[in-house]
């Protein structure tokens, strides 16, 4: 396990209307106030949007399983901002429902709200972590700067 610390900054309720693609306009609001780290809640409603439910089978790197949503589906869901490659790097996992079914999954692609889609974002200030591709073509988190390691041998 790795860790760093931060503080929270500014923080910032948004909406989302009708027919807004949730990543691209989250991504663009991050550029415009120039937040490179936070986290997020968010409810409301998706109106579609591809999901990523799982990998192919149990072995790395792993092979995305989408699943689309086509109709209107309440949603919960979280994730976190950090600096990518070219700017903001969302990662977001979401549960959407209608009825008596139920998604959950990472929101990739394409994703619309419906209605309105509300979101509390933290801005996290003081870490040096950024999301860049790795030769497999995965973002996952990579600490820069000042973070600690903790193994089986630390007390």
């Amino acid at each position: 396990m790795q860790y760093t610390q931060g503080k929270p900054g500014r923080i910032y309720y948004i909406k989302l209307d009708h027919g807004e693609d949730v990543r691209e306009t989250l991504t663009d609001f991050c550029r415009k106030e120039k937040i490179t780290s936070g986290w997020f809640q968010m409810f409301g409603a998706l109106g579609s949007g591809d999901l990523v439910v799982g990998p192919e089978e149990n072995k790395l790197p792993p092979k995305p399983v989408f699943s689309k949503i086509n109709m209107p589906h309440e949603l919960v869901g979280m994730g976190s901002i950090l600096e990518g490659g070219s700017g903001p790097s969302i990662h977001m996992h979401t549960a959407a429902g209608r009825g008596s079914d139920a998604i959950v999954g990472c929101i990739r692609g394409n994703s619309e709200a419906f209605l309105i889609l509300e979101i509390l974002l933290v801005e996290v200030t003081g870490l040096d972590v950024k999301r860049i591709p790795d030769e497999n073509g995965l973002e996952l988190p990579i600490f820069k700067g000042v973070h600690h390691r903790v193994t089986e041998d630390t007390e």
